[in-house]
């Protein structure tokens, strides 16, 4: 019995335990990392996205979207929710875009990747000052009201000048509207009804040629509640400002603004302004008074940030070796991104849980225990041994192509990312020979033909490489697209698939590159060579190998090999005076046997009837005949120097110099007969006179015409200026002067130097070629031309001259401006001919292309088996004389070429009248057979007379008979065309819409690339038509060709249409990267290969070379599982395994964040976007989190309660969550001088907006150049910095930047006066220019009493520049930042001629006046000396005044508005104080937006953000104080944004009886500075104001002004402080990452502070810093800064300081390296200039002694000085590695030293390029993984021979480790440094060694409760507060 209970029984407790196990599984939840990243910027719709994805798809699919938009009913912008919206968006462009397209597009969105165009288009619109939903700029006049606008369309005049709207080449014109000189640039949101009526209206203006239409997009918009337009919106704020309260709303308005809270309604709308927006009305209403917070729609437009994707999270496992962890508890939160989703990943180790819960849900309880014990055993990281990691990489390739094809990607993903988790598991799968064997044969040939080695991941797409430890998704994005497009385009004109691989392999790079140099033949005997390198004696001690190439050389020096590899030719008339100093450098380069050979080729008088007595070229050419043969060539040379040593005066030579000159050299000889009429030394000038002709360079006239020429046309057509080739190319005009000559030709041998290189490297130029020979034929050397022109027009005797005979034409070379028609489209048959004016452009031209008729040499129409090439579409009015001479010279080099054929599509110059001969070409292309029309239509040009017989009717087309042509039919077809204008109308439509000509106008069309519109009078002759084939077939003719006969089927038909659209296609296209074919040995067992999904449309190639267990797995597998769900792409993936690993080959975690497509959740809205989610992780592991991000974001946390540094999430409650934030998008560039091509190393260049010319500043580095700024996305303006930069070098060319199309002119020679006057509303205003400084005019203005203000109509905006089109020699130069992208800028300066000798960072007392208002005051008295006779009446508006005054406060002073006050103390506020009058007891203090009083309150106002105070005796408003000074980008107040919007409003309109004053001579600055709220501000007094001990106001005393430093961080700040303060400073440099090491550097900051009483500035690198140091509370809204309240608690400045690594220089991975890196590479450029010494001192150390010491240290001429390790530690001898091995040679009896502390001298670190030659060492020494283990202390000891270290006294830096206990006593600071031996924790060692760390760590614990305290205070009355108001919402 009890055994049988027993037995029933047992099992309970099972299911009892059982239970236990859900239950605890039930409420154990996964703890998770998760991480996003933000932009600064709100979301922008999808729908401005989309447009600009299809502006750049084409931009005819924009505008045809923009109508559909517009046409949608609702309106776009009604549909709700967010998904429904995107779907009715998608449908739009379904019509357009394949099923491809979509899907990338819908990838597109994902990314955001046209995010920050719009944004920058919003940017331009509140620069603009727009401030309604939808406003047109029309001629520079904003106006909102369409009625108003229809106005003014019909009132602007036609010819409108374009002066006022600045265009740029990222605007959208409306298609036809680019050549109206009226621009109208609409802003507004597409999708709203708004801007639909306004792009009706100006659509149709557009069309009629009225107006340039300009779509810009503009999101931030204000709502209609209040029906006001802009001028109305003027008024009233003008009223409120002013004190004009006559109307109620301006009274109600007024009295928010002036603190009169008497009545409920203001009361209650104040509140609303200073930060309440809980209602939604109330939000409006802030909307409208803060000029711009949201646009109509605001429920629908939730406030949220663009989610960011296309980046990688890696968490890094971290040593344990040494504790770093801070102590204090930090108590976790739940952040809404990262609980939105289910942490719990629904597939575990190959179980989908979500699947297995649908089929069996009653084991529901059971799976999820089995899936947490999945969890748990997979979270298990057990050490391997060495034999386990030794074929990890293999055993995870084997378990990949074990794996389901569909799965293999996904798992390699896994494997990849999830590395140190899945090695254990894959430590038993057992690997295949076959595998193996595999594996290495592909790896060979990797080697061999690729260059990749074991471990190196490679993408290739289409056989294009791409890098991706460098290379982004959205630049991969980008390439995708071109390469569909060339895909689908091929598609569509019929290139088989068979086909397209080996055409898309087609490398045309040479057609499209812009820097390719052309060269002509120079193999003739018209050369008259000086020398012979090869053969004369003095070259035969050189070496004739050409092996002698590949020898290092230093840079710049020139290689002596006898042979003729350099041939430098001048051009030239030796009488002429621009002729001598190339001839005397030509002697040079002779004299002291430079390797170059020297010919001459004379241009002198060809007529041989002129002799040598009569012209001096002639002459001169004689005597170096005669000189020549009495000796050597180099006489003749010599003579003609010698001739110019004579000749003392700057004048062409005489005949008379020449004589006596020969009497005086060869007494011997008769000068008569060497000169005279019958000498036989007149040789040689035909054969030069035939060289001209044949090379045809183009003429200048600024250069005298050749003596005996006479001209009948352009005098520029006969007139020949030197020329100067260098191995047949041609060097630039500009360089043929004394200074320039000589530097031209070195750099042009040094440019064609590794060309030879590669050569003989190749043994494609070997020691037994001919050099000359080889030259001559390589593929850039066209050759001259057989035949001349059978027209002319200059005549000399029975010779000819003919004009443009361009060889070198260099219409036809130079590709810098050329542009390709789109011809991928596809002529639908039913498309009628009357609907062409309708289609898009690239339909026009698909419809052209299949009516086009071709004159050829074919006896039929098509290609009759043999296909051409080459096609020319010559565009011209055979009516004109110039058309006719264009087509006949076409067809005559078409006849003698035969491999070309000609169309005709006429442009006639009339719309009415005859076009007779027009129609008969037309009739004779679609009647006669191409060859017998070439014939007919050639005759009939051939005669002017006949032309114009025919085409005034006087002859019929059978009166002209051609042998062989039967004109039967010709005479009916032609009166079929001269009846019907059908083909005429088509033609002249296609010309204007599509070429964008004028009537009339001439072009050439070769295969797509327009060549044109031909300048009036310029020839295109038979020889630039050869010229064209020639090069056409080098760049693209020949490779195509080749290809055609070996791809295809015998039934795959390619005909010349197709040929000349697949060139349009291909040609037209980036050329940037090089396509390789990839080789392999066998792709059956180490090869995945993924197929395409539909195999019958283009598939796009896709290859990727990748170790699975490697750095590039963890990035490449999500890329391609993204594309392959995207794209119709074959991917095969060669898995590159290593053979043999040594330790564990992967130590992180990796997520990279990617999705194809936007996604929605709930009822259809956005979700919040892509995170990074780490899931299932160990945790008592330790890690550091690193972002991979693109190389041009600068991203920072911005919330995260947790060490980011130290994640162990047993020790957090439910998981880690970061935010980051894409602050910045990195603008960069390389600067250079451009006489020498030096970096101006110092040279400060500024980024900023007109509004605020300086937002952020940086450095030019010598390392390439290089500087680097930060922005966002937006219209910038980039200068010179003002001071030193700006008075030494001007900017003078510039590649990267944005020139607006259209500027202001109104300066003459930068210095106007000016005095204008005008009569509005009865008032008149006057204004007198006082200064135009550095392009930027300021002005004094006044008005009289009374008369109001300037109206709306007269505002500009702009910035008056020098220069119509162009920023040359200008300090302004546009920068659009409108992607994610990359963009790099290209600048080179010169300097000033006045300034030649000046050294940028001299240390001349003469520096410290250089500053802005120095420069100002020097000035002032030249233009004032020179302003009498000048003047000029021009109506200057407001808010150029404003713009002009806000560019100069910015940068040094503040300007000073002032008027009498009275009140008791002086107003102390943050940020902008603006006062007018009230009487308010008791000052207001709200958080947001503030309008306060002050009249009588005994205390100083004190508010957050900005603050409006009130003056009691004046009725206007009276700003005390302009912008504030900040360098960062962005606004010191996030809060008062739209604020500044209105202060920016205000200064725009001209207040009663203003007057500007230059800020007084008084303005002194206190020298302890005072911190508040966020930001430092330095502080000033100003006379003229109350005294506080004196109510009366009798008795003065200085109005205290605050203005901020930068609380935002630049690449370096500064401040506005005197040198002699800058002095006295201690400027303290620091690095910290980690929450333990900021709590260190929060202590070395306090130990510094407490043995000092020198103001003290502490400069941080802002990369690494936690968001717990910057931010101490997740409240960003009321966010209180932890450095600016300790700042205000101890009296110390502040700024953060951040630098990019550039992508040039070695990347280190490890965070902790790189760090170190920051520590002493970017010394020269993280710091300003006017920054004297910066001292280094590590977080962790405690400083015992005052730090001035250290600053006035004598460093010996050393630029920084070190602390030497101490070695009186004995037990330590054994880690002293610098006493033996290598340092211990290299050092030589030095001392090693620490990097703990150092002090730089950076005037003397910058002078000797110390930072330059640190990471020129430094980029040597990174690449070996063995070398500079301690990075910041092994480089400055290792170059301590090249730049000097000086030794610190020891007792400067005593650390434990090193030193014995003795010294302590002595120690002036104690650095914690790591024990090898004790391996202590940190903070133990802290608490240990220093005695006074605890005290200070209490006094700053009780600092940061403080704070807090206040902080919940202030949250606590926003509460209060935000429900007072909630109380009136019946409002």
């Amino acid at each position: 019995m009890h055994y049988l209970s027993l037995k029933m029984w047992w099992p309970l407790p099972l299911v009892a335990l059982n239970a236990l196990v859900i239950l605890a599984t039930k409420q154990q939840r996964t703890k998770s990392v998760t991480t996003l990243i933000d932009a600064q910027w709100e979301a922008t719709p999808v729908v401005l996205e989309v447009a600009e994805f299809l502006a750049d798809e084409n931009p005819d699919y924009l505008w045809s979207f923009v109508d559909s938009i517009n046409h949608l009913e609702p309106p776009l912008v009604e549909t709700s929710p967010d998904k429904a919206r995107y779907e009715r968006v998608l449908t739009a462009v379904s019509g357009v875009l394949t099923s491809t397209q979509l899907s990338v597009l819908k990838l597109a969105l994902s990314l955001h990747i046209y995010s920050p165009k719009v944004e920058m288009y919003a940017q331009m619109a509140r620069e603009r000052g727009v401030l309604c939903p939808v406003a047109v700029d029309l001629a520079g006049r904003l106006t909102c009201d369409l009625a108003e606008l229809k106005t003014l369309l019909i009132q602007t005049p036609i010819s409108q000048p374009r002066a006022g709207v600045k265009l740029y080449e990222l605007d959208h014109h409306y298609p036809g509207s680019e050549n109206a000189s009226t621009v109208a640039v609409l802003y507004g949101e597409l999708g709203t009804p708004e801007l639909a009526l306004f792009h009706e209206l100006l659509k149709i203006h557009a069309a009629a040629g009225t107006v340039d239409y300009v779509l810009r997009h503009h999101v931030k918009v204000l709502v209609g509640i209040i029906p006001i337009d802009s001028s109305r919106l003027f008024k009233v704020l003008a009223g409120i400002l002013c004190g004009d309260h006559s109307n109620r709303f301006i009274k109600v308005l007024a009295g928010i603004l002036c603190g009169d809270h008497s009545n409920r309604l203001i009361k209650v709308l104040a509140g609303i302004l200073c930060g309440d927006h809980s209602n939604s009305l109330f939000k409006v209403l802030t909307g409208i008074l803060c000029l711009g917070i949201n646009s109509t729609h605001v429920k629908e437009r939730p406030q949220r940030k663009v989610r960011l994707s296309g980046y990688g999270v890696e968490l890094q496992i971290k040593s344990t070796e040494y504790k770093a962890q801070d102590d204090t508890q930090v108590k976790g939160e739940e952040s809404s991104d990262s609980s939105d989703q289910d942490d719990d990943e629904q597939e575990v180790q190959g179980f989908n849980f979500n699947r297995l819960g649908s089929l069996y849900p009653d084991l529901k309880e059971d799976l999820e225990v089995f899936r947490q014990h999945l969890l748990d055993s997979s979270s298990d990281m057990a050490p391997l041994k060495v034999w386990q990691v030794q074929e990890l990489s293999l055993q995870a390739a084997e378990r990949i192509m074990s794996a389901p094809r569909e799965e293999a990607l996904k798992l390699m993903t896994t494997i990849a990312q999830n590395f140190p988790l899945q090695a254990k598991s894959l430590v038993r799968t057992p690997v295949s020979e076959a595998l193996k064997k595999e594996v290495k044969l592909n790896q060979d040939m990797f080697s061999s033909s690729l260059n990749l080695q074991p471990t190196d991941t490679a993408l290739f797409i289409n056989g294009m490489f791409f890098d991706l430890d460098v290379v982004d998704m959205i630049s991969l994005l980008d390439v995708v697209r071109q390469e569909l497009r060339v895909l689908e385009g091929l598609y569509k004109i019929g290139i088989s698939e068979s086909r397209m691989s080996s055409i898309l392999a087609l490398d045309f790079s040479g057609s499209s590159s812009s820097n390719q140099e052309y060269a002509i033949d120079i193999r003739d005997s018209a050369v008259m060579w000086v020398n012979d390198i090869e053969h004369d004696k003095q070259y035969r001690r050189w070496s004739d190998s050409l092996m002698e190439l590949l020898r290092p050389t230093f840079p710049g020096m020139l290689r002596s090999i006898r042979r003729n590899l350099y041939h430098l030719v001048i051009i030239a008339d030796p009488a002429k005076l621009e002729a001598r100093p190339l001839l005397k450098l030509a002697e040079s380069f002779y004299v002291h046997t430079a390797p170059l050979r020297v010919g001459l080729v004379f241009a002198v008088n060809p007529d041989e009837m002129v002799s040598g007595l009569e012209d001096s070229g002639v002459a001169m050419l004689n005597a170096f005949n005669y000189a020549s043969e009495q000796k050597d060539a180099y006489s003749g040379l010599a003579f003609i120097t010698d001739v110019y040593a004579a000749v003392k005066e700057d004048r062409d030579i005489t005949v008379e110099d020449v004589r006596s000159q020969l009497k005086s050299k060869y007494p011997q000889g008769n000068v008569e007969e060497i000169l005279g009429e019958d000498s036989e030394y007149s040789t040689g000038r035909k054969l030069a006179k035939d060289f001209l002709e044949r090379s045809g360079f183009r003429r200048h006239p600024q250069v005298s015409c050749i003596r005996g020429f006479e001209c009948e046309g352009d005098i520029q057509l006969c007139c020949l200026a030197h020329q100067v080739l260098l191995n047949g190319v041609p060097l630039s005009d500009k360089s043929l002067t004394s200074d320039e000559f000589e530097e031209a030709v070195l750099t042009e041998i040094m440019s064609q130097t590794p060309t030879f290189q590669k050569a003989v490297y190749k043994g494609e130029f070997s020691d037994s070629d001919d050099s000359l020979d080889f030259i001559m034929n390589q593929a850039n050397v066209m050759p001259r031309s057989d035949t001349l022109a059978p027209s002319t027009h200059c005549q000399i005797g029975a010779y000819k001259l003919v004009p443009l005979l361009s060889r070198l034409n260099d219409r036809i070379l130079n590709q810098d401006n050329q542009y390709y028609l789109d011809m991928s489209g596809v002529f639908p048959t039913n498309t009628k001919t009357d609907n062409f004016p309708s289609l898009s452009t690239r339909d026009k031209t698909a419809m052209l292309v299949a009516q086009m008729r071709y004159f050829s040499t074919r006896r039929q129409h098509g290609d009759d088996g043999h296909q051409v090439i080459l096609t020319h579409w010559v565009v011209g009015d055979m009516d004109s004389s110039e058309g006719r001479h264009l087509l006949h010279q076409a067809l005559e080099q078409m006849l003698s070429s035969g491999s070309v054929r000609v169309g005709l599509l006429v442009n006639p110059r009339h719309n009415s009248g005859s076009q007779l001969l027009n129609q008969l070409v037309l009739a004779a292309l679609e009647t006669l057979p191409p060859n017998q029309a070439s014939h007919y239509i050639s005759t009939i040009l051939a005669s002017n007379t006949l032309s114009q017989a025919i085409s005034s009717g006087e002859k019929e087309p059978q009166d002209v008979i051609v042998q062989g042509v039967d004109l039967s039919n010709l005479t009916l077809v032609w009166q079929q065309f001269k009846s019907d204008l059908t083909t005429l109308n088509t033609h002249q439509t296609y010309s204007r819409a599509v070429l964008n000509l004028s009537p009339g106008a001439r072009a050439v069309v070769t295969n797509g690339r327009v060549l044109g519109p031909l300048d009036a009078g310029e020839r295109f002759t038979t020889d630039d038509f050869s010229l064209l084939e020639r090069f056409n077939m080098n760049n693209y003719g020949d490779k195509l060709l080749a290809v055609l006969k070996k791809q295809g089927d015998e039934d795959d038909v390619v005909t010349s249409d197709i040929l000349m659209q697949t060139v349009a296609l291909l040609v037209s296209r980036t050329q940037s990267r090089s396509r390789f074919e990839i080789p392999f040995r066998g792709e059956e067992y180490s090869v995945v290969k993924l197929p395409p999904r539909n195999p019958s449309e283009p598939i796009l190639d896709l290859v990727a070379v990748v170790d699975p267990v490697s750095r590039g797995a963890q990035k490449v597998g999500p890329i391609l599982s993204v594309l392959q769900e995207v794209l119709n792409c074959n991917i095969r993936l060669f898995l590159n395994c290593v053979e043999k690993h040594s330790d564990m080959p992967l130590k992180s975690f990796y997520r990279f964040v990617l999705e194809p497509e936007l996604q929605f959740v709930g009822e259809g809205h956005h979700s919040h976007g892509p995170v990074a989610r780490f899931t299932n992780m160990p945790e008592s592991i330790l890690f550091t989190q690193n972002m991979h991000v693109p190389e041009n974001w600068l991203v920072e946390s911005v919330r995260s309660l947790y060490d980011l540094d130290n994640i162990r999430l047993e020790d957090v409650d439910s998981g880690v969550h970061s935010e980051f934030e894409l602050e910045y998008l990195l603008l960069e560039g390389h600067c250079f001088e451009a006489s020498m091509g030096n970096p101006p190393r110092g040279l400060q260049i500024t980024l900023g907006t007109e509004l605020e010319p300086v937002k952020v500043d940086t450095i030019v580095m010598a390392n390439l150049g290089y500087f680097q700024l930060k922005a966002n996305p937006g219209a910038w303006t980039l200068r010179l910095r003002q001071g030193r930069s700006a008075e030494i070098f001007d900017i003078v060319s510039q590649e990267g930047g944005h020139t607006p199309t259209n500027q202001l002119l109104l300066v003459f020679r930068s210095r106007v006066m000016l005095s204008c006057s005008s009569q509005e509303g009865g008032g008149t205003h006057s204004y007198k220019l006082l200064l135009v400084f550095r392009s930027r005019v300021m002005l004094s203005c006044s008005s009289p009493e009374g008369t109001g203000t300037p109206s709306n109509s007269s505002l500009y905006s702009g910035v008056v520049q020098e220069g119509t089109d162009t920023t040359t020699n200008s300090s302004d130069i546009k920068v659009l930042v409108s992607s994610f992208k990359s963009h790099v800028l290209k600048l080179k300066v010169s300097k000033k001629p006045d300034k030649m000798h000046m050294d940028l960072l001299s240390e001349d007392d003469s520096a410290a006046t250089a500053g802005l208002w120095g420069s100002i005051t020097r000035y002032l008295g030249t233009l004032v000396s020179s302003s009498d006779n000048l003047e000029v009446h021009q109506q200057v508006p407001w808010s150029l005044v404003a713009t002009t005054w806000r560019s100069i406060t910015r940068v040094q002073q503040p300007l000073v508005w002032r008027t009498d006050t009275s009140s008791k103390a002086p107003p102390t506020h943050h940020g902008c104080v603006w006062r007018t009058d009230t009487s308010s007891e008791a000052p207001l203090t709200h958080h947001g937006c503030v309008w306060g009083t002050d009249t009588y309150s005994e205390a100083p106002l004190t508010h957050h953000g900005c603050v409006w105070g009130t003056d009691t005796y004046s009725e206007a408003l009276l700003p005390v104080m302009a912008l504030p000074l900040t360098r960062g980008a962005g606004s010191s107040f996030p809060e008062c944004a739209n604020l500044l919007e209105v202060r920016r409003l205000a200064s725009e309109i001209t207040p009663k009886s203003f007057q500007f004053e230059w800020p007084s001579r008084d303005l002194v600055e206190v020298a302890s500075p005072v911190s508040r709220k966020g930001c430092h501000k330095e502080v000033g007094t100003l006379p003229g104001f109350p005294d506080e001990e004196h109510p009366s106001g009798r008795e003065r005393k200085p109005l205290v002004l605050s203005g901020y430093l930068s609380c935002v961080p630049s690449t370096f700040g500064g401040s506005s402080k005197d040198e002699d303060d800058k002095e006295q400073k201690i400027n303290i440099f620091s690095v910290a990452s980690g929450h333990l090491y900021e709590r260190f550097l929060r202590i070395m900051m306090l130990s510094v502070l407490k043995h000092t009483n020198t103001p003290v500035k502490f400069w941080f690198l802002k990369n690494y810093l936690s968001p717990t140091l910057k931010v101490m509370s997740h409240w960003r809204k009321h966010c209180l800064d932890y450095l600016p309240h300790m700042a205000q608690e101890y009296g110390f400045e502040y700024e953060l300081v951040q630098y990019k690594w550039p992508r040039w220089l070695h990347q280190q991975r490890e965070k902790q390296r790189i760090i170190w890196g920051y520590k002493i590479l970017f010394l020269d450029v993280l710091f300003p200039l006017d920054v004297k010494k910066i001292i280094f001192v590590d977080a962790d150390q405690v400083v015992r002694a005052d730090m001035k010491e250290l600053v006035d240290l004598d460093l010996g001429g050393a630029p920084y000085g070190y602390t030497p390790f101490c070695e009186s530690r004995t037990e330590m001898e054994g880690f002293r590695f610098w006493k033996t091995g290598y340092w211990r040679n290299h050092l030589q009896g030095r001392r090693y030293h620490i990097s703990a502390l150092y002090v730089v001298d950076l005037r003397r670190f910058r002078r000797i390029a110390a930072g330059d030659r640190l990471r020129g060492q430094y980029q040597a020494l990174s690449q070996d993984p063995n070398s500079l283990s301690n990075l910041d202390q092994d480089l400055p000891n290792n170059m301590i021979h090249q730049v000097a270290i000086k030794s610190l006294p020891q007792e400067w830096l005593w650390c434990e480790t090193w030193c014995d206990n003795d010294s302590k006593r002595l120690a002036k600071t104690i650095d914690l440094c790591n024990n090898p031996l004790t391996k202590e924790a940190k903070l133990t060692a802290a608490m240990r060694i220093v005695e006074e760390w605890k005290d200070y760590d209490a006094e700053l614990k009780r600092i940061q409760k403080k704070m807090d305290d206040s902080q919940a205070e202030d949250i606590s009355e926003v509460h209060q507060h935000t429900h007072t108001i909630d109380s009136h919402s019946e409002l």
